[in-house]
């Protein structure tokens, strides 16, 4: 993987994604007041950065994220992203797996052709299995293959690790 690519917090991953961000609504489009594991993560992305250590450990001791982080980026490599994102580049780094209740969130730094950008990919693992999220309604067609890669190498790193019991 490509090493020095830097996290530039200035960079609007979701104007880049084509993610409508101003907060209002398309005619049919009801609110509701479940939680979603996706809105959560894509509004609490800078909250989680402040809130202190979260690490989620299992009854064995080990740290989750850390071995899901691990196991994700074994999985995630440039040819897989290239069929995706010709050209892109990942910032194996960056890495990044965060898990907020029974939601699991995969988020990396990718260079497609020097614009960073941070795409992200949810997943739920419940007592039903690992059960992956849509994508969010207003991401933009072209970044869908991207979304669905992403999510697959975090659904089989969440296999990977329940069928080791850990």
């Amino acid at each position: 993987m490509n090493e020095g690519l830097e996290d530039h917090g200035d960079v609007d991953m979701y104007a880049l994604l084509g993610v409508n961000t101003d907060g209002s609504t398309r005619a049919g489009e009801g609110v509701t007041t479940a939680h979603d594991p996706l809105a959560a993560f894509m509004d609490n992305d800078d909250d989680d950065a402040n809130e202190g250590d979260t690490t989620t450990v299992s009854p064995s001791g080990v740290d989750v994220e850390a071995l899901l982080t691990t196991l994700v980026r074994d999985l995630l490599d440039e040819e897989r992203l290239d069929r995706v994102a010709p050209g892109a580049r990942i910032a194996n780094e960056t890495v990044h797996v965060h898990k907020d209740r029974e939601a699991y969130h995969l988020s990396l730094i990718v260079d497609m052709g020097g614009t960073p950008i941070r795409p992200f990919a949810t997943v739920l693992s419940t007592d039903r299995g690992v059960l992956p999220l849509n994508a969010p309604t207003g991401l933009h067609h072209r970044w869908k293959p991207l979304y669905d890669t992403l999510q697959r190498a975090l659904v089989q790193a969440l296999r990977q690790h329940r069928a080791t019991g850990a």
